[in-house]
């Protein structure tokens, strides 16, 4: 494609503006004038009438309407600043020269949904899955870590509770052997 001249513009907005106004009653390009000022349009019975009294008069004629014409360029002028045309005209100018430079054809959906969610999706959830993995990797050894320090931590206190009981022990006093020092003093 071609980069589009003014003119090309010039063209795309006056038909744009055509298909925005085709609805209203009033032609915004040309008005229909007759041949003379008295003459006005009548329906034609098919049987070769003119417009006025059975007398052939020339066909109405199409010409611009300087009004319309200069009110039309002025609504143009205003659809241009309103939608920001000439920006989105450049932008698009560009994408049409960025892909020339491509050299794979570009991505156009399938018709399945299904299918053109599932091409988009896989790489995120793909990236997500080993994401997870990842996390679910440091969670492990972090239990391990915690288990571990578990374990050791019930070691510890057995041996802090036999040491404990072995110096209870060892501080009880048999009553039998308390009697027989308190008699000797």
């Amino acid at each position: 494609m071609e980069k589009c001249t003014e003119k090309e513009r010039q063209n795309a907005l006056s038909q744009l503006e055509k298909i925005n106004k085709s609805a209203k009653a009033v032609p915004l390009w040309c008005s229909r004038t007759a041949t003379s000022p008295q003459e006005e349009p009548r329906p034609s019975s098919g049987q070769g009438e003119g417009w006025r009294s059975g007398a052939r008069v020339g066909a109405a004629r199409l010409r611009p309407n300087p009004r319309v014409v200069l009110r039309s360029q002025e609504e143009i002028q205003e659809v241009k600043e309103e939608g920001n045309l000439e920006a989105l005209f450049n932008s698009l100018d560009k994408i049409v020269e960025e892909a020339k430079e491509q050299e794979e054809p570009a991505w156009r959906p399938s018709g399945i949904p299904e299918e053109d969610v599932r091409s988009a999706m896989v790489p995120y959830l793909l990236k997500h899955r080993a994401y997870l993995r990842k996390v679910l990797k440091e969670k492990e050894e972090e239990n391990r870590k915690l288990a571990e320090a578990v374990l050791a931590g019930r070691d510890r206190i057995a041996e802090l509770q036999r040491l404990i009981q072995d110096r209870k022990q060892a501080w009880q006093v048999k009553p039998s052997h308390l009697c027989a020092e308190a008699a000797s003093v």
